[in-house]
């Protein structure tokens, strides 16, 4: 199975990739974090450390379910080292290392930041600036592991895919 992590800055189209490469047929894991924050029992605003190793817990759900569904190819909505990254830029605890053991990815797609930010009340970040910001820690965190990072530009959802696939064709 080749694990392959769609990350990038709020608003950039993340989840609207996920649904799409879902309905050409790949197995998919959905972004943890916005069902915590939907839910509105955990909140970064409340206790930001308990609302990170909640997504943690479930990020690791997650995945070992991931691993159980036997796909050639999976693509998930962010990734541990998101985490990790956001967790540094709030100047928060590390989260335990034994977390990070199976956080095992092939590659790492970086969508780019879409025109116009958008706020959906779930979004964490004030705007489009802090995004970016979190968004270069973020891919930080993924290089220092020495994990394959490509970024994807900010077109139509259509072409991100096409782009992404043709990308993995050459690598398989």
């Amino acid at each position: 199975m080749k694990t392959y992590v769609i990350t990038g800055p709020s608003s950039s189209g993340k989840s609207t990739l996920i649904e799409h490469l879902q309905k050409q047929g790949f197995f998919v894991v959905t972004e943890v974090a916005r069902g915590v924050l939907t839910e509105g029992i955990f909140h970064p605003s409340r206790d930001p450390f308990l609302y990170q190793q909640e997504i943690a817990r479930r990020q690791m759900e997650a995945e070992e379910k991931m691993r159980e569904a036997n796909a050639d190819i999976v693509f998930l909505d962010r990734g541990f080292y998101d985490q990790i990254a956001y967790c540094r830029h709030a100047g928060l605890a590390e989260l335990p290392p034994e977390i990070l053991l199976d956080a095992r990815y092939d590659g790492v797609f970086v969508l780019e930041m879409l025109p116009n930010f958008q706020s959906d009340g779930v979004r964490i970040e004030n705007g489009a600036e802090e995004a970016r910001h979190l968004n270069e820690m973020t891919l930080k965190e993924y290089e220092k592991r020495g994990i394959p990072c490509v970024r994807v530009p900010a077109t139509p959802v259509s072409e991100r895919a096409d782009f992404i696939i043709r990308t993995l064709g050459e690598k398989i």
